[in-house]
């Protein structure tokens, strides 16, 4: 349906592409949580192979705290790639009421876009006092679809798993944004 105002919204296995220092950065709260389990492992090969072990922890208590974190690390990770798919948006938009949006969305943001090529945006938030240390924004577009995601800044200075609503608030207010630039383009297209 062209012309519509409607948004569906529809999950994609598609993923942004990241490079490697940025992927090991979007991961590293897995290896965060991966540090007690390896630290327990080389408390149970003193326990089981060396017979040296001197800890308070009996090796069942060992196997259950690591497991634990083993769970955590694994929960992390699927929930870790699960914030690179794009969400994808059905939505009929021009060129020019797309620049519209990406201007108004960044100005009300603070966006600063770092690339931008026919069909794709990349963009940062910055930090500016507030909870989150930024995020960084993927936009592509094409025939009446838009994917964007937004996650937390993979190059920040500190980990951060937790955007405190910032990414969710990126797509709805460029979504948004571009769905009322749309919408005046046809308006101004049926005064003419």
């Amino acid at each position: 349906m062209r012309g519509s105002k409607i948004v569906s919204v529809i999950n994609k296995p598609e993923r942004i592409t990241l490079s490697k220092k940025q992927l090991l950065w979007h991961y590293s709260v897995v290896f965060f949580f991966l540090i007690v389990p390896f630290a327990n492992l080389w408390s149970l090969v003193e326990y089981y192979v060396l017979d040296s072990y001197n800890g308070v922890l009996e090796a069942k208590e060992l196997f259950l705290i690591t497991f634990g974190f083993v769970i955590l690390a694994g929960a992390f990770f699927l929930l870790q790639r699960n914030r690179l798919k794009f969400r994808e948006f059905d939505l009929s938009y021009t060129s020019d009421a797309f620049d519209r949006a990406l201007k108004k969305t960044s100005e009300e943001l603070k966006w600063k876009i770092i690339e931008k090529q026919k069909g794709y945006v990349r963009a940062y938030r910055d930090w500016e006092r507030s909870a989150s240390w930024g995020e960084l924004i993927t936009i592509k577009r094409g025939d009446g679809r838009v994917l964007i995601n937004s996650i937390c800044n993979p190059e920040a200075m500190f980990i951060s798993a937790i955007s405190y609503g910032w990414n969710k608030k990126n797509i709805r207010t460029f979504i948004g944004n571009l769905s009322s630039q749309s919408a005046n383009a046809d308006v101004t297209s049926v005064d003419k």
